[in-house]
């Protein structure tokens, strides 16, 4: 059979099947990929905020431990911590344990709601004491907040977490409220 030229009917396939997936990826587009960033920053941001709240009802790993919180360092991470005080009150970072540092992916930033910054009081920080009341600085409760997550520039809907004093809920942010799912 010596010198045969062309191509066998398993290798055209394998080239039309690596055409079609790439043709799949194209039609898609970059739309796509920015409503899975926020869908899944969002997600990631949701879990976080049930987590500090079932860990101040749950964990406990001082006797001066008052509860849980989440304090945002810029509008792309934030920490949670566990709140180890002797009184009641938030006196700055010193009184953070067990602190865990999140990074949102590429691209996606936070506000309080609009456009307030999740950096500065009274939206900064909040903890769950250990009943699950969300709490502020000065111990007092604290108000309910939505958070949303954009990618800016991009035309995909920002995504929004929705949080007050007896529920956490993600959902869709139409400019002005979180529409839940």
């Amino acid at each position: 059979m010596g010198n045969q030229k062309g191509m066998s009917l398993i290798e055209l396939m394998v080239v039309v099947a690596i055409f079609g997936v790439m043709l799949i990826m194209a039609s898609f587009g970059a739309d796509f990929l920015q409503n899975h960033r926020l869908s899944s920053s969002s997600k990631q941001f949701l879990g976080d905020l049930l987590e500090v709240r079932k860990d101040a009802l749950t964990r406990t790993s001082t006797t001066t431990s008052k509860g849980f919180g989440i304090r945002f360092a810029s509008n792309t991470s934030y920490v949670m911590f566990e709140f180890d005080s002797a009184d009641f009150g938030y006196d700055g970072t010193t009184e953070e344990i067990s602190i865990k540092t999140k990074s949102l992916p590429d691209a996606v930033t936070v506000t309080v709601g609009a456009s307030g910054d999740p950096t500065q009081p009274p939206n900064h920080l909040w903890i769950y004491d250990k009943r699950g009341l969300m709490r502020d600085e000065n111990w007092l409760k604290a108000s309910d907040r939505t958070y949303v997550l954009r990618i800016p520039g991009a035309s995909s809907d920002p995504r929004c977490v929705n949080v007050t004093q007896v529920m956490i809920r993600e959902g869709i942010w139409n400019g002005t409220n979180c529409i839940e799912n």
